[in-house]
């Protein structure tokens, strides 16, 4: 049985190989490099309007370089997963799976079926061009196995300006303030605050609103040192007692199935605000609204310099086939693109990962979520980046089901997420 140091080797061998002879075909000019198809599929999770206006951006460009792309779709993420090593299994892997950093980044390394980017990183100057935060994210024990796609915050909020100036209301700048307005919004046939019925959904409404009710520092403890005691701390009770007021003010169930429908509840005049992702404004554009006009962004209430950094990544299966690998490689030349980054992100809501990219080129909620990434202390992590799966699943559940339950007090969840941090601290 190979080992796996040999079966690195070896790989490296053929990549080699590969290399010589797809140069010596360039340098020929002769025919067959012409018949040579750059061939590309990626398969992703991203299926909302704004999603895939942004994807087709990497799409078009890619195709415009001589490429043939082909894409194949999930529903959800872990259905991805599942659908990818399927294929790896079975030997004909996709050219580009679009991962999550974090844990399965590191599961995704331990199996050795991706390809390892270092080289192209000296080469292209990976270290010079791309955020270091957000390359740290594509790197397992100090090898880069994938390229970062793009820079977002969870850490926003999107407000109807329609609504708010109909009810003659400003937008929230606490908590406190919102649930003045709330039951005002309500009355007048509009829901307060637009939030999907997926667990995730509220897992993010609890993080943001930690990150401003809780502040930096018991973010920290909570996220990254995993401190239970940061549970009786009264900025945390504070914070689930906001959240246990919140849910009256809800879409009611099945209303809003995924996050984007969420948006659209606020796109279309049915809801005055959303807590989500900067990537929700991907729909606004799809939508034709105009910043300032039809809709406003802003950070969460209370949390206005915050930045929780979620990183999207693309990993390269590795591969024997010619046209596949050099497809993987007009690929990453198309993505990391100056004009590229700036289109993708102008779609997709984000922030380029390339450091060299003029302020002028993105627009106002674009610049204002740049200046906060740039401030290293309002800097945090999301917790797919700080968290084992394990523990952040049982968070998110906990989180969910008080969202969902009316009958789970503040006492029992903080006595839920104990147990969680204990049984992860016992089986570390």
């Amino acid at each position: 049985m190979l080992t796996q140091l040999n079966w690195q080797g070896r790989w490296k061998k053929r990549c080699l190989k590969l290399s010589l002879i797809l140069a010596m075909m360039m340098m020929s000019a002769s025919p067959s490099v012409y018949a040579l198809k750059l061939h590309a599929e990626i398969m992703h999770f991203w299926i909302s309007k704004g999603e895939v206006d942004a994807l087709n951006v990497i799409k078009q460009a890619y195709e415009a370089r001589g490429g043939v792309w082909s894409e194949t779709r999930s529903l959800d993420y872990q259905q991805m997963k599942r659908d990818a090593f399927v294929r790896i299994g079975q030997g004909f892997p996709p050219s580009a799976m679009l991962w999550l950093s974090g844990e399965d980044l590191q599961h995704l390394s331990a199996l050795a079926i991706t390809n390892n980017l270092d080289d192209i990183a000296l080469r292209e100057n990976w270290h010079d061009t791309i955020y270091e935060f957000a390359l740290n994210t594509a790197t397992v024990n100090e090898h880069i196995i994938a390229v970062p796609l793009s820079i977002h915050n969870e850490n926003w909020s999107w407000y109807n300006v329609s609504i708010y100036q109909k009810l003659g209301l400003e937008i929230p700048k606490n908590w406190d303030q919102f649930l003045q307005q709330a039951p005002i919004i309500q009355d007048a046939g509009y829901i307060p605050l637009a939030i999907s019925d997926q667990e995730w959904n509220s897992r993010l409404l609890f993080t943001t609103m930690m990150a401003g009710i809780a502040g930096h520092a018991l973010y920290q403890q909570f996220y990254v040192d995993q401190d239970p005691s940061v549970l009786e701390h009264p900025k945390m009770r504070r914070l689930l007692t906001i959240i246990s007021k919140l849910r009256q003010y809800a879409p009611q169930p099945r209303q809003a199935r995924s996050w984007d429908e969420a948006t659209n509840l606020v796109i279309e005049g049915k809801a005055a605000m959303q807590i989500m992702g900067d990537w929700a404004k991907g729909e606004f554009i799809h939508a034709s609204k105009e910043l300032g006009v039809d809709y406003i962004c802003q950070p969460v209430p209370e949390a206005d310099n915050e930045f929780i950094a979620a990183i999207d990544l693309l990993t390269f299966p590795r591969t024997h086939n010619p046209s596949v690998y050099a497809g993987q490689q007009l690929l990453l030349e198309t993505i990391l693109d100056k004009k590229v980054q700036v289109a993708y992100a102008n779609k997709k809501g984000s922030i380029p990962i390339r450091k060299d990219i003029e302020l002028t080129d993105l627009d106002a909620c674009t610049q204002k979520n740049l200046a906060n990434m740039s401030n290293i202390g309002h800097r945090l992590l999301s917790p797919r980046l700080t968290m084992s799966e394990q523990l952040r699943t049982q968070v998110q559940r906990i989180i969910g089901n008080f969202w969902q339950d009316k009958s789970i007090t503040v006492e029992m969840v903080i006595d839920q997420l104990k147990i969680a941090f204990r049984q992860e601290s016992e089986e570390i």
